[in-house]
């Protein structure tokens, strides 16, 4: 009986595909664009979403990227996007989402699934620029 809202950066015909698989299996769904690695996105987002319009019970922290390629193709600001989407974005969310939560009291839960169990990098985590070819 809950609604999935499930939020993206990128590819929104993906999550808007997920969303209806979600409603063709009868349940509920609504897909967001979300950045979780911009703070006041998150809690702009929270603020117009679901502060005391619904009931938020269960969260589920998947945001996350990894470096795939040559180690020196990655700039140091990409890595930095890397690690602050990995270490960080969590915690934004908990903190937009916990205060809701608490106050519809009940039952809460957060979900942070390791890297491990994602199914597949998340987009825009290649470098952006190839490396010249040595000879």
């Amino acid at each position: 009986g809950l609604t999935v809202y499930l939020t993206y950066v990128s590819k929104p015909d993906e999550a808007a595909a997920v969303a209806a698989g979600i409603e063709a299996a009868g349940g509920q769904a609504k897909a967001f664009r979300l950045d979780v690695s911009d703070p006041e996105a998150v809690a702009a987002f929270f603020a117009e979403q679901i502060k005391d319009k619904v009931r938020l019970a269960v969260v589920v922290n998947n945001a996350g990227m990894l470096m795939v390629g040559l180690t020196e193709a990655f700039s140091v600001e990409q890595a930095a996007q890397i690690i602050d989407t990995n270490a960080l974005s969590w915690l934004r969310v908990n903190r937009a989402a916990l205060p809701a939560m608490r106050r519809q009291g009940r039952w809460q839960r957060r979900l942070r699934l390791p890297q491990r169990l994602r199914r597949r990098p998340m987009a825009g985590n290649r470098p952006k620029q190839a490396l010249p070819k040595t000879p």
